[in-house]
């Protein structure tokens, strides 16, 4: 028995003994062979895999070329277009999985919520402000993404995770940079730094020949209308009539040496030891205010020197007096390069009181004083008033209108405008101008039609013989500077006016572009003569009707966008700051421009691209296509292509990874080259697809060291 049980066991051993074999086949020991799971691998650019090993134990990895497929603990990223061949080893055993990476069919895109930040330094620290990156792939905003933030400058700011923070004046360039699956990004952020209000001066001399005196003063601080504990500068005037330019004084800190200012505005206190009887004057860079004997104006200014009172916060308009204070706002014009000038000066021998010197920006006059209330209601009731003084012109007679004569050197003082009965003060120029763009009256020129019309900037002149020219600004009457109607409702705008005719009058309320009111005046006034009005209204642009008018001719017309043509841009520049290129001076390069990238960190802030005054970024979206003629000099340094909106297109060992249809390329002799390998030193020509242009996504730049050459920047839809 005990023999049939052996035989039986041997029996067992000799089936077993060749299934063990094979499990061990290749093993050190004889057990299972290393193999990487997936041993063969196809992949896009810029995406990452998980490899992993069928053993346990402390592996390896290595990459055959890690400039096409990085890895680390298993995980690879596929960088470049190309092969290559992943390695692990456990112990002694080695095991490789091949990679292939294909052109990229996403694309990504850093996009920032500021590209430009303005901070200011306030008298408690410094503002900041949050930026917000977002890296988009095909539109969709990539979540769990780590954005790196650097500061050129710290000193001037500073930045964490997005917040930058104002620490001194200047300026500054913020980086926010990211690598996504092995695909690097890089934005800035241009930061400029401003003080928001500067206090630690008070009034200085701007002349050393002055014979006037600055000085602290130690006296009752309360009998001069100031708060007790307030310091007060005492300015006594000497010659102020013969020496009224040499006592001029100003904010200390207004101004650099150059006499360019620092701030927006300069804010000081002033009290008066005697009534004013010469003039006080104001120099403000290319203008002068002059205020007659201490009195401020209701009317006619240009929002240079606004005048509070003091203890009422109120705009103050009238003469000054004593035992009160009166805050002034000066505004720091600076228009143009010519004739500056700045300070206040008192044309008599006087003794005046400044307390509470701050230069600031907008933000600390609003701040502060919270601007200049406005009637939040469109104007009702509008009528007729006349001069400084808002006299309510007398009317109507039985026709119904309302009469005004000028004597001679009544042009200004009688000249007549609207009115409502919000006017009030100067608040009502503001709101004007804010809210309508025409204002309207029914006129006619009984005798006389010679003087003017103020349009709230320049003046339109009537002459003697019924024409218009416009003042200061070369002569010509622009379109839409007036519209004149006739009785019947023609349009008769450029005709000569004439006398004992009903005429319908639209005036453009002029405004400047940066806000900044150089001149509220408004209304009509002759050399001589009378005048009949009626129906005084305010418009808006929209609802002005400039009647029949004969059509100016057509120029020539660019080619609009799907006729295919090419539109010629007018040159090459370079990165936000749109540089001009310079041009070549390479042999056999004539008209060619150069730029040259030393590193990846010059990516973005030296990529080229055509444009003009014509062709905003805005401009070019009417246009399917941009492109120019480049050549890559020496190597391709990884370059990319931003084609709009949120695309890019890469280059890898001379090939573009550019979807069909967003990228076209011809050589010199215009045969389609488009998906073949380029070679350097060769003339291309580059066709771009656009896909919508969002902020300043456009151009070509190299992801590392490298020379381009450009030329011929161009628009398309064919």
């Amino acid at each position: 028995m005990k023999k049939i049980w052996l035989s039986f066991l041997l029996a067992a051993v000799m089936l077993l003994a060749p299934v063990a074999l094979i499990g061990c086949e290749g093993g050190e020991n004889g057990g299972t062979k290393l193999a990487i799971t997936p041993s063969e691998l196809e992949m896009e650019q810029y995406e990452e895999a998980t490899l992993s090993v069928n053993k346990e134990g402390t592996v390896t990895w290595s990459s055959s070329d890690p400039m096409v497929v990085r890895v680390s603990d298993g995980v690879i990223t596929s960088v470049k277009m190309g092969n290559a061949v992943i390695t692990a080893q456990v112990g002694e055993e080695t095991a490789t999985c091949d990679v292939t990476v294909i052109r990229a069919t996403k694309s990504r895109s850093l996009i920032l919520s500021d590209e430009e930040v303005s901070l200011h330094l306030g008298v408690d620290g410094g503002d900041s402000k949050t930026v917000t990156a977002e890296l988009k792939e095909s539109g969709s905003t990539l979540q769990n993404v780590n954005y790196v933030w650097a500061s050129s400058d710290p000193a001037v700011a500073e930045v964490r995770n997005g917040n930058i923070t104002a620490v001194a004046s200047g300026n500054t360039v913020i980086t926010v940079s990211t690598t996504y699956k092995g695909q690097a990004f890089a934005k800035e952020i241009a930061v400029s730094v401003r003080d928001w209000a500067h206090d630690d001066g008070g009034m200085a001399l701007l002349e050393s020949a002055s014979t006037s005196e600055l000085a602290s003063y130690d006296g009752d601080v309360t009998a001069l209308g100031f708060e007790e504990g307030t310091q007060v500068t005492q300015f006594t005037v000497n010659d102020g009539a013969t020496a009224l330019w040499n006592n001029r004084v100003l904010a200390e800190g207004a101004t650099d040496s150059a006499g360019n200012h620092l701030y927006t505005r300069m804010i000081f206190d002033l009290a008066l030891s005697e009534p004013l009887t010469g003039d006080m004057v104001f120099w403000i860079y290319d203008k002068v205010y002059t205020y007659h004997e201490g009195t401020i104006p209701a009317l006619d200014l240009d929002f240079g020197v606004i005048v509070y009172d003091k203890a009422t916060g109120e705009v103050f308009t009238g003469k000054m007096e004593t035992g009160k204070v009166y805050t002034f706002v000066v505004k720091l014009n600076q228009p143009s390069e010519d004739n500056k000038s700045w300070g206040l000066s008192f044309a008599q021998d006087t003794v005046v009181y400044f307390a509470n010197t701050v230069c600031c920006n907008e933000d600390y006059y609003q701040d502060q004083f919270g601007g200049l209330d406005q009637p939040s209601e469109p104007f009702t009731d509008v009528y007729f008033v006349y001069g400084d003084s808002l006299e309510v012109l007398v009317g109507p007679n039985e026709e119904g209108w309302f009469e005004q004569t000028f004597a001679a050197n009544d042009l200004w003082t009688k000249r007549v405008y609207l009115g409502t009965k919000e006017w009030t003060t100067i608040n009502h120029y503001i709101a004007m101008k804010e809210r309508y763009d025409y204002y309207c009256f029914d006129i006619i020129f009984k005798d006389n039609i010679a003087g003017a019309i103020w349009t709230g900037g320049y003046a339109l002149m009537i002459g003697a013989d019924g024409t218009f020219t416009k003042e200061t600004v070369g002569g010509a009457i622009e379109k839409g500077d007036i519209y004149v109607y006739d009785e019947s409702g023609s349009d008769v705008t450029g005709q000569p006016l004439q006398a004992n005719t009903v005429y319908s009058f639209k005036v453009k309320i002029q405004k400047e572009a940066d806000g900044v009111y150089q001149n509220l005046s408004t209304g009509i006034g002759l050399n001589q003569g009378t005048i009949w009005l009626k129906e005084p209204y305010f418009m808006k642009q929209e609802n002005v009707d400039p009647g029949e008018e004969t059509p100016e001719p057509e120029p020539e017309p660019e080619p609009e966008p799907g006729d295919g043509e090419k539109v010629a841009l007018g040159g090459m520049v370079c990165g936000d700051s749109q540089a001009t290129l310079t041009e070549t001076q390479r042999e056999g390069y004539e008209g060619w421009f150069e730029q040259t990238f030393d590193s990846s960190a010059d990516l973005w802030g030296k990529r080229v691209y055509g444009f003009d005054s014509d062709h905003s970024f805005i401009a070019m979206r009417e246009y399917a296509y941009y492109g120019f003629d480049i050549v890559f000099v020496d190597n391709f340094a990884d370059a990319l292509i931003w084609n709009g909106t949120e695309l890019t297109i890469g280059v890898s060992e001379g090939k573009f990874n550019a979807a069909a249809g967003d990228l076209f390329v011809y050589d010199a002799e215009g045969n389609d080259v488009t998906g073949e390998v380029l070679q350097t030193g060769v003339a291309y020509t580059l066709k771009i697809k656009l896909y919508g242009v969002d902020g300043n996504n456009i151009g070509l730049g190299l992801n590392g060291a490298g020379t381009l050459l450009v030329k011929s920047p161009y628009l398309t839809n064919k």
